[in-house]
Order: C-alpha cells, then structure tokens, then sequence
C-alpha cells in the first residue's frame, strides 16, 4: 500500500492498494458514495482534511468488512 503522508503539500495524491487475485475495489472519499475503483487511485483535493476508505469484493463476491482507511490532511505550500 502506498498512501501520502499524514500531512501534504500536494493538490495530487495517489494512493496504491492490493488484495488476493480476481478481487475489484470500492472506494469511498470523504464520506461521498462508494464508487468502483482501482489502484492506484488518483485524486485531486482540496486544502483540508481527507479521508479515503478502501474495500475489496473477492470472486466470490465477499465484501470486506473492515475498508483500509488512509487519513491525511493538504496544506497550504509555504
């Protein structure tokens, strides 16, 4: 997994994730919606906290139940 570090500079963030073979991602931004997604997955924030949660679906179609959760926070380049 890579993520960006718990405070940044950076408008663009990436983060990187894994999970057994035949597996698709779910990802949930700041509270919004659960939407499909895949790694690494792209983001453009804005200044302020941000939380991302992260879950996986196996091929047989099991819903992780504890989403991977990434906690950061963009600040203003000084």
């Amino acid at each position: 997994t890579k993520k960006p570090g718990k405070r940044t500079t950076q408008a663009k963030v990436k983060i990187a994730f894994t999970s057994e073979a035949g597996a698709s991602f779910e990802c949930q931004v700041d509270g919004k919606a659960w939407k499909p997604c895949g790694s690494p997955l792209r983001l453009k924030v804005k200044l302020g906290k941000h939380t991302v949660l992260v879950r996986a679906t196996d091929a047989a179609g099991n819903v992780d139940a504890t989403p991977a959760k990434v906690r950061f926070r963009r600040i203003p380049k000084l």
